[in-house]
């Protein structure tokens, strides 16, 4: 299963679920894998507030697709679709997502998309 989470800033984070690719055997819970994001989300803002210093009125969703490996660690990460007008800034926040550790899925890799929305109010 692929575990699609929402997050808005601060903002509540909500959870949906699609069909997996054949390799996802492992699980997670989605509430764990938003507590880590959450914990390490002062990374991904300090991408945006960079490239807001040229562009104040700069907003986007930026999607993150990744995949945790088995042993909690971040396999992969790739844009999903985002809407961030900001190359920099999609690239950075893919880029971090690669730090994060998560807690051992049980039964192997689990495949996310994690859409994370900044604006200036944030």
């Amino acid at each position: 299963m692929v575990a699609v989470l929402a997050w808005a800033g601060a903002a509540q984070a909500q959870s949906a679920r699609r069909e997996p690719p054949a390799s996802a055997t492992g699980r997670l819970p989605p509430e764990v894998i938003q507590r880590v994001i959450r914990q390490r989300m002062d990374r991904f803002r300090a991408c945006y507030n960079d490239a807001r210093r040229t562009n104040p009125r700069l907003e986007g969703r930026v999607n993150v697709r990744f995949v945790i490996n088995g042993d909690g660690t971040v396999a992969t990460a790739s844009d999903a679709g985002s809407d961030m007008r900001d190359r920099g800034v999609i690239n950075c926040v893919v880029r971090n997502f690669y730090a994060l550790t998560f807690p051992r899925p049980e039964g192997g890799v689990v495949p996310v998309i994690f859409p994370i929305s900044f604006s200036p109010a944030m």
